[in-house]
């Protein structure tokens, strides 16, 4: 238990020197409300994202809340992600290397009876970093211009959610979260001109308010030890409460340091139009006599957000309607094949993982969908467990996974960004505040 404590303390920490880095590098993280993170446990990560149908008693997610309902243990489920991007368009076919290292989530699960079971913890929404820049260049006497944006910032959400199962079969869950974080955004003009006045215009939004979204499971029992989990959610259209900032400044030359004029608009408050979403899963799930979790699983998702409703301080409306599809299949070979039951090979112990996702994409630039599509791979690593008492019951788990994915083109000159992400988190599993007889 101490050694648990100790690398739940040290992931932690961790996760909070990871608050001084890249969470993204993407040009696209400006429009809306950032780089959307669909993903929000180590095992969807590796099944292209597929998480709104996985009824597990081991690994769980609140996008679909009803799926805790499945949980026996006391769980915390814990991530980091770091990623690797090539950055290209026309002028720069080769492209441009960079590095971005995010928090995955935080995330606790407790059972309170059979069959219900409440969660809370935190996880990021968006991630927003970007810095772009562009010269206009003029004919003489009219001097060259160098054109800079940056961005940076983000949403985070801290929840709480309870999952139910009221009648044999049926699920349902209900995730509220508190939503809060802000988009900082910096533009800069400068003329290549010495006695020309630069400008630079800092905008601030910050968001604070709550939104939700609900889910159901349906179980159907295909034959012995197989089913089909049918699952639904959605998450109606808030206004959530926000606050802007906007301040210009003038500059003489080359000098940032002390500006000849300023206009401020400080502190107003507005609202932000969180937009509907709904999602949808399908997953077949097999048995064995001699395990707790699905020993097969595959299964397809399809999540769609109603972008074009989100409205932002002055920008507007950036986003466009999207939808995200999703396929991932798992297996664990020892129980899986019956020759390998008996087995003592750690490979066939291992939970392997394959997927893919494909989104139609949340953003629009000169009448061209930035799309994003990817192929996804990962490992669940059971750790051994020794010295239980009798009837203790214990299941720990790392999770590492891969994705190789694209965004976006080069057609029109726009920025393609070929990615490999990578994620690690752990899974620890325990019956809490039971007091065994033998020790």
């Amino acid at each position: 238990m101490h050694k648990v404590a100790a690398l739940v303390g040290l992931l932690i920490i961790n996760a909070i020197s990871l608050f001084g880095q890249k969470n993204s590098v993407s040009a696209y993280s400006q429009y809306g409300l950032g780089d959307l993170q669909w993903i929000t446990n180590g095992r969807s990560f590796a099944l292209g994202g597929m998480t709104l149908g996985q009824y597990n008693p081991l690994f769980f997610n609140i996008d679909n809340p009803a799926t805790l309902s499945a949980l026996d243990l006391t769980t915390f489920d814990f991530g980091l992600n770091t990623a690797v991007y090539n950055i290209s368009n026309q002028q720069n076919p080769s492209g441009l290397r960079n590095y971005s290292t995010n928090f995955s989530h935080l995330k606790f699960a407790i059972p309170v009876y059979k069959g219900q079971t409440i969660s809370f913890g935190y996880i990021p929404y968006s991630f927003i970093g970007y810095d772009i820049r562009t010269v206009e260049e003029n004919q003489d006497p009219l001097p060259k211009v160098l054109y800079r944006f940056t961005g940076s910032g983000g949403f985070n959400q801290a929840f709480f959610a309870v999952g139910s199962k009221p009648v044999k079969g049926l699920s349902i869950g209900l995730t509220l979260k508190y939503l809060f974080g802000d988009k900082e955004r910096l533009n800069y003009v400068i003329p290549d001109l010495s006695n020309a006045l630069n400008t630079r215009q800092k905008s601030i939004v910050r968001i604070d308010g709550f939104v939700y979204n609900a889910g159901l499971t349906y179980q159907l029992k295909l034959a012995e030890r197989k089913e089909l989990v049918i699952a639904g959610t959605f998450s109606p259209t808030i206004q959530v409460a926000a606050e802007y900032t906007d301040v210009q400044y003038s500059h003489s030359g080359g000098d940032f340091g002390n500006p000849v004029d300023t206009f401020s608009q400080s502190g107003a408050e507005t609202t932000v139009r969180y937009p509907m979403q709904w999602g949808g899963a399908i997953t077949y799930q097999q048995y064995s006599t001699s395990h707790v979790i699905p020993v097969f699983t595959a299964g397809v998702e399809v999540r769609y957000i109603n972008g074009s409703e989100l409205i932002m301080p002055v920008e507007g409306s950036t986003w466009q309607n999207s939808l995200r599809y999703a396929a991932g299949v798992s297996m664990l070979p020892r129980f899986f094949f019956p020759d390998l039951e008996r087995s003592t090979n750690y490979f066939n112990r291992l939970e392997y993982r394959l997927g893919g996702f494909y989104e139609t994409g949340i953003v629009n630039i000169q009448n061209q969908n930035i799309s994003q599509l990817g192929m996804t791979f990962g490992l669940a690593l059971p750790l051994r467990i020794r010295g239980l008492a009798p009837g203790e019951v214990k299941y720990n788990h790392i999770n590492i996974g891969v994705v190789a994915g694209r965004r976006g083109t080069t057609s029109g000159n726009l920025i393609q960004e070929d990615f490999l992400r990578f994620h690690f988190g752990v899974t620890l599993n325990d019956k809490w505040f039971i007091k065994y007889k033998y020790r």
